[in-house]
């Protein structure tokens, strides 16, 4: 499977929020066809999400019908190019305190 991330997805937590995101949609989705079969005339809602989730699902249901494989399958995926892709961390030095410099 190969996945666009949007363009606003540009650090580790929004990564990691647009995972999270994913799986509450995925949820929903397996709640809401379980409801559709047990009792037509009732829906739900699909929780509220960021526009960078709404077309990463969209752009994975272009193809036709998305399932529940699919969502399971992309989020299977996003957290495997999370667990992979490089990370760097940055320390910058704060100035010393005034009790730092009176005990010098």
């Amino acid at each position: 499977m190969k996945i666009k991330l949007p363009d606003n997805i540009s650090s580790s937590q929004d990564l990691v929020n647009l995972i999270i995101e994913i799986k509450e949609y995925a949820r929903w989705f397996s709640q809401h066809a379980i409801m559709k079969r047990v009792n037509n005339n009732k829906t739900t809602n699909p929780p509220m999400i960021s526009s960078a989730t709404s077309e990463l699902i969209r752009n994975l249901g272009s193809k036709g019908q998305i399932s529940r494989q699919d969502l399971d399958d992309l989020i299977s995926n996003l957290e495997k190019f999370k667990n992979n892709n490089p990370h760097i961390n940055i320390t910058l030095a704060a100035p010393p305190s005034n009790d730092t410099k009176k005990s010098r």
